[in-house]
């Protein structure tokens, strides 16, 4: 008969006792440090903090189902304006450049402000 060793490492913990699931995440030095202010603030351990914070905190999607639509739509006119001013180089072209131009120029301007976060104070 072979004799049972013991197995090596940590002995398994019954289910009653076992933890939840893990949630890893990356922070900066700076997001860290804030991390540790706020938990030491109210008293708590960082991992009691950050659960607390999970559960009392609303997130809302960045976009829309709509705006998410839209900015597709808007990517693929500026890919269409970039095509047709490399289609129509020559000397006689300078007004639809010009035109193209504005065109890229309107259309960067929209997909800014929908990548803006001013746009947070609206969902709240």
């Amino acid at each position: 008969m072979k004799k049972q060793t013991k197995q090596p490492g940590k002995p398994w913990k019954p289910v009653s006792r076992a933890h939840g699931k893990l949630a890893k995440t990356c922070l900066t030095q700076t997001e860290k440090l804030l991390l540790q202010a706020k938990a030491r603030s109210a008293g708590m351990s960082e991992s009691e903090w950050l659960r607390a914070a999970v559960k009392q905190r609303v997130v809302v999607a960045r976009l829309t189902p709509g705006e998410a639509t839209f900015v597709r739509h808007l990517i693929r006119l500026w890919h269409y304006v970039r095509q047709l001013r490399q289609l129509a180089p020559g000397p006689g072209s300078a007004e639809l450049e010009s035109a193209c131009q504005g065109a890229e120029t309107e259309i960067n301007h929209l997909l800014m402000y929908l990548d803006g976060d001013d746009r947070e104070s609206q969902h709240e």
